[in-house]
């Protein structure tokens, strides 16, 4: 029986921000058909947007074709050693790699398959921005401005809002400068907090910061930290987590008793950044691909789809 490999799928909401002088607006649909059969060169690599005929309803299916012809590595003999070069005509071919994607358009979300040798979804948008608002003959007055977030679960950050007592809450971020950015124009709680440890972060040259706060437990601490606050920070921290500073959210942990704190039985730990969708399909792995395999990358995408759209539908409802 042939081995098959994971391929996790991110679940995306794409927003568009779109600058235009004749008050024209722009949809993602408009955008990747647009975008389709075009070849983009991006650092080193180029990506062609391909998109399928006789898609699902309200939806657009296809693949980002990832091809690269600089920085190949060699292959290796087994028996010898040596290593060779691989018989690619760099001028006339290059080494291909395949993000399969369903944009569903009537709920304005994207299913996306992760690929780190293909095109990572923020390389994605960059290329869609430059390459739209470089065309001065059809887009001349109208500028776009495009992000993925992340389709939260709900199940995390309600258990988290619900808990009676606070006992510990910590938060750690990468890139000072784009946290502060993001939480400036947003009344967050956090940002008072930030600014100042961002600060002193910058001062020391780190890429990183922590905000935690906790309490020596229920017997010296009968009410815990603040239910207010808390709740106040972790709504800071889920708007952070469902904008495009994402990626610079390493980890929010709360720990707490959301029954009767008086039952030492009841604490529990919640992660809000495991709380995203990670669904996953699988795919035959061959020593040799001739192909992107995109029947069977379509048919497990559709799968994945069909199996957490409800879920996905029951999360964007109660935004």
């Amino acid at each position: 029986m042939a081995s098959r490999k994971k391929k996790y799928v991110e679940v995306l909401t794409p927003r568009i921000d779109c600058f235009s002088q004749t008050q024209q607006e722009v949809s993602f649909a408009d955008v990747l058909s647009y975008m389709s059969t075009k070849t983009i060169s991006s650092n080193d690599k180029e990506y062609i947007v391909k998109i399928y005929k006789d898609c699902l309803d309200n939806s657009i299916e296809g693949i980002i074709i990832t091809g690269q012809n600089k920085d190949i590595p060699p292959k290796r003999d087994n028996e010898t050693g040596e290593f060779s070069a691989l018989p690619v005509n760099v001028h006339r071919e290059k080494l291909s790699y395949g993000n399969a994607f369903l944009y569903d358009k009537k709920l304005n979300v994207l299913f996306y398959e992760r690929n780190k040798n293909g095109c990572f979804i923020d390389t994605l948008a960059k290329a869609f921005v430059q390459i739209w608002n470089s065309d001065k003959e059809n887009h001349k007055d109208i500028k776009i401005q495009l992000d993925f977030l992340a389709i939260l679960r709900k199940g995390e950050y309600e258990r988290a809002v619900r808990m009676i007592y606070y006992k510990e809450f910590n938060a750690e971020f990468t890139n000072p400068t784009a946290i502060l950015e993001a939480m400036k124009d947003s009344n967050s709680s956090l940002y008072g907090f930030a600014k100042r440890c961002a600060t002193e972060a910058a001062k020391a040259k780190s890429d990183r910061f922590e905000i935690k706060m906790s309490t020596f437990g229920k017997s010296l601490n009968k009410e815990g930290l603040s239910i207010r606050m808390m709740k106040e920070h972790l709504k800071s921290v889920r708007q952070l987590l469902l904008g495009s500073t994402k990626g610079n959210v390493e980890r929010v942990r709360i720990k707490g008793y959301s029954t009767d704190p008086d039952n030492a039985n009841s604490i529990q730990t919640i992660d809000l950044v495991a709380d995203v969708f990670k669904p996953f399909f699988r795919l035959t792995s061959k020593s040799l691909n001739s192909d992107l395999q995109e029947t069977e990358r379509r048919q497990e995408m559709r799968k994945v789809y069909n199996k957490i759209l409800a879920e996905v539908k029951s999360c964007i409802s109660n935004e």
